[in-house]
């Protein structure tokens, strides 16, 4: 499973939804980013689909529906990938870990965001 340290945790809602970035760095690209957006409550009740949009550093690098899974930790955040937004999303793998350092900027309303993808149906667990 490939994995990598945040260096950048960004997080919010608007008329797409709920969204967090998670900033890292790749071999595919050094200010690397993973955009996770789900629906809100409102935008959950209009969809059977809850799987998540994904996105990388670019638009050519997404998948609509490929985040099967999120489990959201205090230390980590691991993202299962539908096969083809590992394909779409250029991952050696289908599971993806990335490493919470303590007391990065931003976590904690991520980890709100997170909860709120959660309660409107969305595949996201978190974890105390």
């Amino acid at each position: 499973m490939p994995r990598f340290p945040l260096e950048e945790v960004s997080s919010g809602s608007g008329d797409g939804g709920l969204w967090v970035t998670l900033g890292f760095i790749s071999d595919l690209e050094h200010n690397d980013v993973l955009h996770i957006v789900g629906g809100d409550a409102d935008a959950a009740r209009d969809h059977d689909d809850k799987r998540l949009y994904l996105e990388r550093f670019d638009q050519s690098y997404s998948c609509q529906h490929g985040g099967e899974s999120v489990l959201v930790r205090r230390a980590s955040i691991e993202v299962q990938l539908s096969e083809e937004a590992r394909e779409e999303l250029e991952f050696d793998d289908r599971s993806v870990l990335f490493d919470v350092p303590q007391d990065l900027d931003g976590y904690d309303d991520a980890l709100t965001i997170f909860g709120e993808m959660s309660r409107a149906g969305s595949p996201v667990r978190v974890e105390p």
